[in-house]
């Protein structure tokens, strides 16, 4: 049951509305099964694109594809950035 009935601004929310608000009530452990199927992928790009971290390609031997997230010079200048406080 969606309260208001209107679709949430945040694409991450809608899709997850869209995903469980036509399905018969669920256990929590089935719902959040069913949401974090590529979850850890868009978040990580919502990173990547606020800045935070930056995404960096390469490959261990020449064979084995890696990723790594390093932190940004945009994350290490915690006072300059709006709605940012420090840990």
């Amino acid at each position: 049951m969606i309260v208001g009935g209107g679709v949430p601004a945040d694409k991450v929310l809608a899709d997850a509305v869209a995903l469980l608000g036509d399905r018969k009530p669920m256990k929590p452990a089935a719902a959040i099964e069913k949401l974090s199927k590529n979850m850890r992928d868009i978040v990580l790009e919502r990173v990547v694109a606020s800045g935070w971290v930056r995404e960096e390609r390469g490959t261990i031997l020449g064979l084995f594809p890696t990723r790594r997230w390093p932190q940004s010079t945009r994350a290490t200048n915690v006072g300059s950035a709006p709605n940012c406080a420090p840990y």
